[in-house]
């Protein structure tokens, strides 16, 4: 197997809970060559579960030494690692400098206004009414279970909790529906609408395809089980 082999492999692994399988294959990995950015990723979310955490921490100040990665996206992806294993070290000032860093090298800008223009025109469209009058999918999506809330609030506990039964499967954090409205006015010819108010042209065929957008890479992670939870808080702002 190829070393992206592994390490794809060891996601899927640790997307398991299969946590100690993960690990050994990304050691394997590292052993036989570089670290890689995905995989330093990876390492970093799996050392506190194993209390591997210095080692982890190493591997990321070798790729950030190195300049291994190829983006400032990547850059700040490690430093956040960074940031997240040295504050669970109790290394609280170093934590905050890789933050900082990061943070930096987001160049993010919040508008508030852009925010609540985003939740009114939902709160304006979304009413029973029309809720009721939309074409409606005809696939079956009683398999998916959405896990929402604010960031922090307790979403991976519950997954935790309802993964543990053999029938769930949990699904993690997936960018499918975020993705889906994106694109949705695009899709349907009406970009001079905007999301939500381009749905007034949504067709049950286009429904359809929308629905198999999302629910063919969900199923596809899970054949067997019966619930996959798909447990991204900020879906919360999609579910009209």
């Amino acid at each position: 197997m190829t070393s992206i082999g592994a390490v794809s492999r060891a996601f899927v692994l640790e997307a398991d809970r299969k946590t100690d399988q993960a690990w050994a294959i990304l050691k394997g990995v590292l052993e036989r060559g570089k670290p890689t950015v995905r995989l330093g990723v990876l390492m970093s979310r799996i050392a506190p579960q194993l209390k591997f955490e210095q080692q982890a921490l190493d591997v990321l100040g070798r790729l950030l030494a190195s300049r291994s990665f190829v983006n400032q996206r990547e850059e700040r992806g490690l430093r956040y690692a960074a940031a997240s294993l040295l504050d669970s070290m109790g290394r609280f000032d170093e934590a905050f400098n890789q933050a900082q860093i990061a943070g930096r090298l987001r160049q993010a800008r919040y508008d508030p206004r852009q925010q609540e223009n985003f939740i009114d025109r939902q709160i304006t469209y979304f009413t029973r009414e029309k809720l009721a009058a939309l074409p409606r999918s005809s696939r079956d999506g009683s398999k998916l279970v959405f896990i929402v809330g604010m960031p922090r609030s307790g979403t991976s506990l519950i997954e935790q909790i309802l993964a543990s039964h053999p029938s769930v499967h949990g699904g993690g954090e997936q960018m499918y529906l975020p993705m889906i409205v994106d694109s949705a006015a695009t899709f349907l010819g009406a970009e001079d609408l905007g999301y939500p108010q381009c749905l007034d042209r949504l067709t049950a065929d286009n429904a359809n395809e929308l629905a198999d957008r999302y629910l063919k890479p969900m199923l596809e992670r899970a054949p067997d089980a019966a619930r996959i939870t798909d447990k991204l808080p900020l879906n919360c702002l999609h579910l009209g």
